[in-house]
């Protein structure tokens, strides 16, 4: 929050770039001041594309079991990044502001690999092969909510500030891994399916008051309240390929032992007070802060809960 100013037009700002491995860049911005509030919003966007390719080939012709090996690699590293903030001060009188504004970010990632690593003899007749897919989604979402108020008592350094924050943060992440081996003799098939999805909440609270009595002694004092909660699940599916040859997200059937479902909660609250001072050459601080921590975990897949 800044000092009062006056200004009849609103301020404008856009700034576009761009470089290589299609990567883009948007920003823009809009301010408008009055002697009563403050408006203000701004947004960015970005883009970036990594191609990452790999080729190595290697010859054995020194021992009886001679043989040629070769691996190849492909992966593409997308992400789309949203931000946006809108706020407003408000200048109550010449001793009070109040602020508020909100946040929203959005990430979006997309991560495709595959792998593969092959060995024949010199003529090119396979022996083995092993080859490895992964494709990965990431979708990131926060939003988050301030608000802040600070009051100055007249004729002197008294000081109250409050403020109060919000925020929630929803993450969804699909992973499809697809591993398979081949020998000569033996083949080994094992095709795996991930769901992640995870969402985080804080909130906090907070009252402080400063309190000069003099230019060597002061008095401090504060409230604080926090509250988090974290839930995550993870969902591990195997294919089944008993079920069906033909590959089908239907014929997953879920890993109990990979797959979790865990919550954990928690809440603080704290108060303390704080008397500053000095006596001739010394400064000295003495204070007292006392804290009340409240815990929960709870692990919904094994119907397991710990408080603390």
């Amino acid at each position: 929050m800044a000092g009062v100013q006056t200004c009849a037009l609103p301020i404008c700002n856009l700034s576009v770039s761009g470089g290589t491995h299609d990567s883009y860049y948007l920003s823009c911005g809009l301010n408008y001041r009055t002697s009563s509030y403050n408006i203000y919003a701004n947004y960015t966007y970005r883009h970036e594309e990594r191609l990452f390719n790999n080729h190595g080939y290697q010859n054995n012709y020194l021992s009886d079991t001679s043989y040629q090996y070769s691996t190849t690699g492909y992966s593409v590293h997308s992400s789309y990044v949203n931000n946006g903030k809108v706020g407003v001060d408000f200048y109550l009188s010449n001793y009070s502001t109040l602020g508020i504004y909100g946040t929203i970010n959005t990430r979006n990632q997309f991560e495709p690999n595959i792998n593969s690593f092959d060995y024949t003899t010199l003529t090119g007749v396979p022996i083995s092969s092993y080859w490895q897919n992964l494709t990965n989604f990431d979708d990131n979402t926060t939003y988050q909510g301030n608000i802040d108020y600070k009051h100055t008592f007249p004729n002197t350094k008294k000081e109250l500030n409050a403020s109060g924050n919000f925020s929630t943060s929803m993450r969804h992440e699909n992973s499809d891994f697809q591993d398979s081996y081949y020998d000569a003799e033996l083949g080994n098939n094992t095709y795996e399916y991930n769901y992640t999805t995870a969402k985080y909440i804080t909130s906090v609270a907070q009252v402080d008051f400063i309190d000069p009595i003099d230019n060597k002694t002061k008095i401090e004092t504060g409230l604080k309240a926090n509250y988090r909660l974290n839930d995550n699940n993870q969902v591990v599916d195997n294919y089944d390929f008993n079920a069906d040859p033909v590959y089908n997200f239907k014929d997953y059937i879920q890993n109990d032992t990979l797959t979790n479902h865990y919550l954990y909660n928690e809440q603080i609250y704290a108060a303390y007070i704080m008397f500053t001072s000095s006596f001739k050459f010394l400064d000295y601080h003495v204070g007292l802060r006392a804290e009340q921590t409240m815990t929960t975990v709870n692990q919904e897949t094994s119907d397991s809960i710990y408080h603390n």
